[in-house]
């Protein structure tokens, strides 16, 4: 039988209070990092519960971390660090780790970890090329579909991990902005049938994380450039860092008003507070006008991005915007990626007889059946998108999140784990969605009609979650987790600036 090859989670938000994995006093304070929270425990011990009977008799698993697995923008980088210890010692258990390696793929909150790894990268290239004289532009992404040393070592992780008490021998890879898997077949070279997996967190199918690429075209009167997805990157990276994985390491504040803006009449004191401070240090007759035209304007974008993102639409999976972004990334920059790289693995193989023996997809402009895996919304979901440019369209998966960040339940909100085998079949398990008065949610399997068969996902599917204990005890800490982590939420939101 296939086995589970991949297991995927997103939006962990490792050190934020408002992570249900974390753990939480009794007045609503933070608890120590350093202790699992009662839902990391039970998470934990499904995901080695999986393991134990889907995976495993020819080689472990590999664990992606889909994005925002460490919360930099909202709480101390020592704190978000030891959460993340945390995390792994509690997949690690007494039977050591379950997984065969470690794959992060960075999203918006934990960008700074892509920025540490980058550096690193350019200097160990430095030192392997002493003969290098003119210096090359830094990368700002890594191969998609990347050979078994092709991705650069966080180094910082891979401390953290090595280090007591964990000792690890394990190096904790990162692929960045997309992390590809692909069949032999796509490549010519067996009979598997044809596919591509590709993990984005989600963040470039948001408008806000291309900001300064559209700003820039606002002054040049130019449109955006933008082929690829290295270069969104390199026109937003300085802005993606500064604003969601850097800010937060100044102080409390930034969380302070990230927490009003779930709320309009809470988030305009902010502005209010904000522009009369503006207003004394500028002490001029102009002010009323500036900040009429200017200041509010410009707040009102920042509210766009932060308080009005796509985890806060609350009618659909996503919004109508939200929806067109998306299939502008998949259409435009994924969709040339893919081919870009197919085309360049081919040819560094001489598997090109000449110029015009392309793959199919390159005379057709066709990428090859493909399924998507995002989360950055916080609300899974699936569905089989006709994206242009791609044979047969796209799966599209959404592993949600981890987090409360709503001030009401929103049933859309919630978190999956999202599994591939090893013929790239793909499936979900949803582990929670919030209920509107705070019952017990169902685990439920998940996996679109288009799907390939795969005895193994056929195997999960016929799993009674309810009846099997491990993930009935999961379901009953989650429904008693989210009331108490919204309740204090609440209370954050409606609490005076001045405390």
């Amino acid at each position: 039988m296939s086995e589970i090859q991949y297991i995927c989670l997103s939006d962990l938000h490792l050190g934020e209070e408002d992570s249900i994995l974390s753990s939480m006093k009794e007045d609503g304070v933070d608890g120590d990092p350093c202790v699992p929270g009662p839902v990391l425990k039970e998470l934990a011990a499904c995901i080695k519960d999986l393991i134990g009977k889907f995976c495993g008799s020819t080689r472990k698993p590999i664990l992606v971390l889909n994005g925002d697995t460490l919360e930099l923008a909202l709480c101390p980088i020592h704190q978000a660090t030891m959460a993340f210890q945390c995390f792994i010692s509690e997949l690690h258990g007494d039977k050591g780790f379950p997984f065969d390696k470690i794959v992060m793929v960075p999203g918006n909150h934990d960008h700074h970890l892509w920025e540490m790894t980058r550096e690193d990268q350019y200097r160990d290239y430095l030192q392997r090329h002493p003969e290098v004289v003119k210096l090359p532009e830094q990368w700002h992404s890594t191969k998609m579909f990347a050979g078994p040393d092709d991705n650069p070592i966080s180094h910082y992780l891979t401390d953290m991990i090595q280090r007591p008490p964990l000792k690890m021998d394990m190096k904790l890879e990162v692929a960045y902005p997309n992390y590809g898997l692909i069949t032999e077949k796509t490549l010519g070279r067996n009979k598997d049938p044809k596919k591509c997996v590709v993990f984005h967190h989600g963040h470039f199918t948001e408008w806000i994380y291309s900001a300064m690429s559209t700003v820039n075209g606002w002054i040049f009167e130019r449109e955006d450039m933008s082929q690829y997805p290295w270069d969104i990157e390199k026109g937003n990276f300085a802005w993606i860092d500064f604003a969601w994985s850097a800010l937060g390491q100044s102080g409390p504040g930034l969380e302070t008003v990230y927490e009003k803006a779930l709320d309009n009449r809470e988030f305009g004191q902010v502005i209010a507070n904000f522009s009369a401070g503006l207003a004394k240090e500028v002490g001029t007759r102009t002010f009323d006008w500036f900040e009429g035209a200017v200041i509010d304007k410009f707040l009102s974008l920042i509210y766009r991005g932060f308080g009005g993102a796509e985890k806060g639409h609350s009618d659909a999976p996503l919004s109508p915007d939200g929806l067109k972004q998306l299939f502008r990334y998949m259409e435009g920059p994924l969709h040339a990626q893919i081919r870009y790289e197919i085309l360049a693995i081919r040819e560094k193989k001489n598997e090109l007889k000449d110029k015009d023996d392309k793959p199919d997809f390159f005379k057709g402009e066709v990428a090859p059946p493909t399924t998507f895996i995002f989360g950055h919304t916080h609300k899974p979901y699936m569905h089989h998108e006709a994206f242009a440019g791609y044979k047969d369209g796209v799966d599209v998966y959404n592993s949600g999140g981890w987090v409360v960040d709503t001030l009401d339940p929103n049933p859309l909100h919630g978190g999956s784990i999202v599994l591939v085998d090893d013929r790239l079949n793909v499936a979900a398990i949803n582990m929670y969605k919030e209920t509107k008065n705070n019952s017990i949610s169902p685990i439920e399997f998940e996996r679109l009609p288009s799907s390939s068969p795969s005895p193994v996902m056929d195997e999960i599917g016929r799993i009674q979650f309810a009846q099997e204990n491990t993930w009935r005890t999961f379901s009953e800490v989650v429904a008693q987790t989210i009331p108490i982590r919204r309740k204090y939420l609440r209370k954050r939101v409606f609490s005076s600036l001045r405390t």
